[in-house]
């Protein structure tokens, strides 16, 4: 749910509305149509603590709210106040791309009930799909124990931990004093330029599905400069420029695992290359190309990570072609880190969604 939550608000209309009053809004169809009461019979209402944990993954969606889901018609009922709360809360012009990258957080490929009722939801229309999304999110545990998930390998203060959550938990939602490092997983030409699959875009540009396209979307949302943010970028790259490293567009093209260090107040993000763009603006990468780009990324770790967590993704199992399954990606990523473990100078977390969480198992093949 805190997935989901942070997702939605990114593509808010108003960019300064508080967590509490969006997260209410987003709720109430639920507890209207569901008929949900608190313990004093009365319609439940969710307050700022419990709020808040729903967002740091701390507390779960009431009991009474999840024995909702069970009732007839539900989804029916709550379509006229999920309606509402879209056309006062969600950019009207973002609202397809907000319900692709709810998507990517909750679809699960082996649900094949699921990929009907998504289908009768398309039909039906974007409020009908969104509340279907969004009763998939209630159903899924939110509460993650205050730990760093299962370890895979420790030595002293230096480890290689696993677990599920929000990799943007540890960026822009990062609340504490320490910040941590994140990896966001980009193309040889960094771009900065988000594809909404609208007619007259010019290539190339990122998707917006991707874990880059949301990086450069919150990264903008937060109030950040976008042009700006293009030319440090640029900047860095200029320390990488080699004879002939240009592309078709005189762009800079950096070699795979070139890491460029953007910082932040709430946290460091290592831009990672994994993967290269082709004439038509579709990106192309293998499992070598990956792996490559992961030792590179520990070489810059060691050399600049000041010990702080690393938080890094899934890599290659989306728009990167790579072809990767969930447990394969798991399995190249920790491989690849345990065989340079000298180079582990604190803490590395490998982060997954809660649909490849499920998916993956330690020590598992992959097809």
């Amino acid at each position: 749910m805190a997935s989901f939550i942070r997702t939605a608000k990114s593509y808010a209309k108003d960019r300064t509305i508080s967590d509490e009053e969006f997260v209410r809004s987003l709720f109430q169809p639920l507890i209207q149509a569901g008929n949900v009461k608190g313990r004093n019979h009365e319609p439940l209402d969710l307050n700022k603590s419990q709020t808040s944990g729903l967002l740091n993954n701390k507390a779960d969606v009431p009991k009474a709210m999840r024995k909702t889901l069970s009732l007839y018609g539900l989804r029916e009922r709550m379509l006229p106040a999920m309606n509402d709360f879209l056309e006062d809360y969600i950019r009207t012009d973002k609202l397809d791309s907000l319900l692709d990258s709810l998507k990517r957080l909750y679809r699960s490929d082996a649900s094949q009930s699921f990929a009907i009722e998504e289908t009768i939801s398309k039909k039906q229309g974007a409020p009908a799909l969104f509340t279907l999304l969004f009763l998939k999110a209630v159903e899924v545990n939110n509460k993650i124990e205050a730990n760093t998930g299962t370890v895979l390998w420790q030595n002293g203060v230096d480890s290689l931990n696993y677990t599920q959550g929000d990799l943007f938990s540890y960026g822009f939602d990062n609340r504490k004093r320490a910040r941590s490092i994140v990896v966001i997983p980009v193309e040889t030409t960094f771009e900065t330029k988000i594809s909404w699959m609208k007619e007259a875009e010019l290539y190339p540009l990122v998707s917006a599905n991707t874990i880059h396209g949301q990086w450069l979307h919150r990264w903008e949302q937060s109030g950040n400069d976008m042009q700006l943010l293009a030319d440090q970028i640029r900047g860095r790259l200029k320390a990488y420029r080699i004879a002939g490293d240009f592309d078709t567009d005189g762009q800079y093209k950096v070699p795979i695992g070139t890491v460029v260090e953007i910082d932040s107040k709430n946290a460091r993000y290592f831009l990672l290359p994994i993967a290269e763009f082709d004439s038509e603006n579709r990106a192309h990468s293998n499992c070598g190309q990956i792996q490559k780009a992961i030792n590179n990324l520990m070489v810059y770790y060691d050399r600049c990570g000041q010990g702080d967590l690393l938080a890094i993704p899934l890599l290659g199992t989306g728009m990167s072609r790579a072809g990767l399954s969930y447990q394969a990606s798991f399995n190249l990523i920790q491989s690849t880190i345990l065989a340079h473990k000298h180079l582990v100078q604190g803490k590395v977390l490998i982060i997954a969604t809660p649909e490849a969480y499920d998916q993956i198992q330690i020590g598992g093949e992959a097809e």
